[in-house]
Formats: structure tokens, sequence, C-alpha cells
């Protein structure tokens, strides 16, 4: 999907590998940044990219954006995203889940899932920074996060979130037929321990797509969340019910975030619209429902997002400071 109108920028792009010391592997991520240089087509997983491929950064103080995608997916789901939020003065940067993609699901409702996802997006916040190429030009001052299903429940872990992995079996028990549950979701949850490693990394801001595993979570479990959220729910969505996944976000946020309903949308209408070369191969997330303009809903979807970071990430006093009580109702 091409970008119209002038922008301040090209969108500069590196895929980059990322150490993780715990396990001793490699992951595969990419960052996303403005640059003056000539962009160009570029193929990543049967997709274009078009960007100027390690490219120099152009020379400023950009904001930092942490991109989370959804179980099966990599780090080039959002793509469309990262480009648009580069050629307007923002640094992005989003990696492939190990043992949640779309290569290797293996890690699923398992610790690598539930806890390790929090762990890599650590990784990358400190990998960026770590690196001159991209710290040269990042206000670290200034971090939002993105994420897409269970990449929203990463960034909410991220931020404060403290989930209840017990809320599963009361939850299946009353939704047995919830697409996200395994047939043997009891045993893969076994692998995770009793300690919950905790996080509170300083997000200013963050938007988060169709998130799930919201009935993880109640207004204490999510009271260290500090960002200001922009909320997004599919009206269609096939795979994550809103009363149980998208709404305890939206009821128990210590701050009544911006929430929007998208009519019309399905489940994968949040990911990038694809090339017709994949809408056989992979129809259950490139196919829209008739009369769905994905391509159209992501323009003003990466309008919505540039507005409410351009809105909310000015400064450390746009961060909900502690004790806030929630004030107002929330619009759609």
């Amino acid at each position: 999907m091409s970008d119209s109108g002038e922008t301040p920028y090209a969108s500069g792009f590196s895929r980059v590998t990322v150490g993780d010391p715990a396990s001793g592997g490699r992951i595969t991520a990419g960052v996303w940044y403005p640059t003056k240089a000539r962009e160009a087509l570029v193929t990543e997983q049967a997709r274009s990219f078009l960007v100027a491929r390690d490219a120099m950064p152009a020379p400023g103080s950009y904001p930092f954006v942490l991109l989370s995608h959804g179980s099966g997916g990599w780090y080039g789901a959002h793509h469309d995203s990262a480009e648009f939020l580069a050629r307007r003065g923002y640094v992005v940067a989003s990696l492939t889940h190990p043992g949640d993609n779309f290569q290797d699901l293996g890690g699923y409702l398992g610790a690598q899932q539930l806890l390790g996802r929090p762990h890599h997006m650590k990784l990358l916040k400190d990998y960026v920074l770590g690196t001159h190429k991209y710290r040269s030009i990042i206000d670290a001052q200034r971090l939002a996060a993105m994420g897409f299903a269970e990449g929203a429940y990463t960034v909410a872990v991220l931020m404060g979130g403290r989930p209840d992995f017990a809320r599963f079996s009361s939850h299946a028990h009353w939704n047995p037929q919830d697409p996200t549950l395994l047939p043997h979701w009891e045993l893969t949850l076994d692998s995770l321990p009793e300690e919950v490693p905790e996080y509170a990394e300083p997000v200013l801001s963050a938007v988060l797509m169709a998130p799930a595993f919201g009935f993880l979570f109640d207004s204490d479990r999510l009271r260290r969340v500090r960002a200001r959220v922009q909320l997004y729910r599919a009206e269609m969505d096939n795979l994550l019910r809103a009363d149980t996944h998208v709404e305890p976000y939206l009821r128990s946020l210590p701050v009544v975030p911006e929430y929007r309903i998208v009519k019309g949308a399905g489940h994968y209408a949040f990911t990038a619209p694809c090339p017709e070369a994949l809408m056989e191969e992979d129809p259950d997330i490139c196919r829209d429902r008739l009369g769905f303009d994905r391509v159209a809903f992501h323009r003003r979807l990466n309008a919505q997002i540039l507005d409410f970071f351009g809105r909310t990430l000015v400064d450390a006093d746009s961060v909900v400071p502690d004790g806030l009580e929630r004030a107002g109702e929330p619009g759609e």
C-alpha cells in the first residue's frame, strides 16, 4: 500500500538480529526510521516494503515505538504502519516472537508466549537504544508501543500489567468455544512458573488493536499501567470476543482509553493489506468481509495513530499520575 502525499522523510529500514541471553537464541527484527535516502521496493516474506534499506538515518530526535505482532505473525505484519510513522518522524521497531510466529507456534499459551513476549520486547528496546545508529536519533523519553491481538496483551504486560493465569480455568469453563484455547490448554499452561516477572517500561502512549486475553486482568492488575491508550475493536471479529478479550481493558485501565469500534472489520483487518499473490495463499488473513476496504481503513488507522501519538507523546506530563481515578465514559 502506497503512502500518498508529501512527507518530511522517507522510510529507512534495517533487518537486525537481537540476542537473547536467557535462551541463547537470536531473534529477527526490523527497524524503520526517518531518512532522506530514496525508497525502493524490498521483498520480505512475499510482502513489498517501500523503504530505503540500510540507509543513513536523518539527523534528529524522534519518538520511539515498539510494535508487537499477533500470534502467528512476524515483524513485518504491520509494515505499512511502521513505514507511515517513519516517514513522519518516528523510529519503529518490531520483532518476530519466538515460539509464536507464522513458522513456529510451539510456544502458544505457554511460558514462551505469555511470559516470553514482553521479555522479547524489552530485549528489542534495549538493543535499539544500545545501537549507536538508532540511539543517536531517538528521544528515549518519548516511548510508545503498539500491539495487535496477543501483541496488545504483550504491550499491556510490558507497561506494568500483571496477568492472572489462574483465570484461564474459569474462562475456559464459561467460554469453551473460545478459539484462543487449545484442546489441551491445561497442559500448556503447566509450563508457567508461579512467580511471574513484572515489567514497568515507561511507555507514554500505547495503541492496542483487537487485544487478546483481557480476561486475565482486572483494575488491580492493570493499575500500574500509566500510559494513555487508544483501544480498537473489530466489529466482526470471529476470534476474540469483545466481552471477554477486549472490553476488560476498556473497563480496567486506570484512565478510560480512546475507544474505536471498526465497523465491518474482521480480526485480521489490522494487519497490513496483502498483495494479490497472497490473497489465495492465505485467505483467512488476507481477505476481508464483503464491503470492507482494508486499504482505505489503514489510511484512516495510520492517520489516527499518528494523531494519537502526536497528542500524547509531548512530554512526561502525558503519563497518568499515580492514583488518578477513571473519569468519564468511553466513546466510539
